[in-house]
Formats: structure tokens, sequence, C-alpha cells
């Protein structure tokens, strides 16, 4: 079965006949997020049996994490946005959100190594370093955001921000 079925009425005679097979749920799944109308289906909970039926297709895991943040609930993302950044080696984005729904979940020093994970992928993005120059101090690692404000400060010299943030951390760190 292809990954999605536009013939809605193919997808809801599948969905009868075979309402377990993991082609028809992720077909289901994709039509639905296509905004395909199925009135007794929920997205959510074919998400949740997606993940069962195929625990290492991020689609599902996508589909909960998504939901689960616009229902600020970052705590119930963390678990399928962990699995996703398991398997992410190119997108920073992904171990980022990760970092985000831990610290809003009060999982510092969690999203900080989340993060590092982040600033791993994409060593050069001053976004990113900002961020995990955040996190650190969020999780009291101020070594850390003192390693990643000063590669900030070699990212972009002309910006005195950093540099006020540099003075602040070091001065916070004598304390």
């Amino acid at each position: 079965l292809p990954e999605s079925i536009e013939d809605d009425d193919l997808l809801d005679r599948l969905r009868v006949s075979h309402p377990d097979h993991p082609d028809v749920v992720q077909a289901l799944i994709n039509r639905l997020l296509q905004g395909g109308v199925f009135p007794d289906e929920d997205l959510i909970e074919r998400a949740k049996e997606y993940v069962e039926l195929r625990p290492i297709d991020p689609l599902g895991h996508q589909v909960l994490a998504d939901w689960w943040l616009e229902q600020d609930q970052p705590e119930l993302a963390v678990g399928p946005l962990a699995v996703l950044a398991s398997q992410e080696e190119y997108d920073p984005q992904v171990p980022r959100r990760l970092s985000m729904a831990l610290r809003l979940s009060g999982q510092a020093s969690e999203g900080l190594v989340a993060m590092e994970r982040s600033v791993g992928i994409s060593p050069y993005d001053p976004s990113l370093r900002e961020e995990a120059a955040a996190a650190a101090i969020e999780a009291e690692e101020f070594d850390a955001a003192l390693r990643h404000l000063e590669a900030l400060s070699m990212l972009e010299p002309d910006e005195p921000l950093h540099q006020r943030r540099l003075k602040a951390l070091r001065q916070m760190m004598s304390r």
C-alpha cells in the first residue's frame, strides 16, 4: 500500500476490512493530516496505535509530539520527541524541540543535554549557541554557558550583546 491514499472511499473500505493493518493506519493518519474527514476517527488515538504497530516510524511520534505541544503539555511531548531526536543525525531542530520540551517540563539538565546535541549537529548556528547558553544557565552549568557565549562572540564578533552577556556571566560566576 502507498503511504497515502487520496481516495477516501477506498481508504474507508480498507479501514473497515483491515483496521489494524499498519499500512492502513499510516494511510489514514496521512489522510487525516491532509484534511480528510472520517467522523469516527481520532487522529491522536490512531497515532498512538501506529506507534505501537511501528515504533521506529517517526510519523506517529511526530503527530503525538505536535499534539502535546499544541495542548501546552510539553511533559507529554518529551517521549515522542526523544524518539525523534534519537533517530535524527542532520536536523538540529529536532533535539532543539526536545530540549525546549524538557526545559518547560522542569528538566533543565536533560534539556541542556538535548541542546548540546543540537549544537553538535550545527555548531556554527548562532541561534543554537544562544539557546544552548540559556539552557546551560537554567541547568546551572555555568562553564557550559561560558563556552557557548564565547563561541557566540566568535561567530558574531560585531554583536555587542554577546560581550555584555559574557561579562554578566563572568561576574555571576565569580560570586
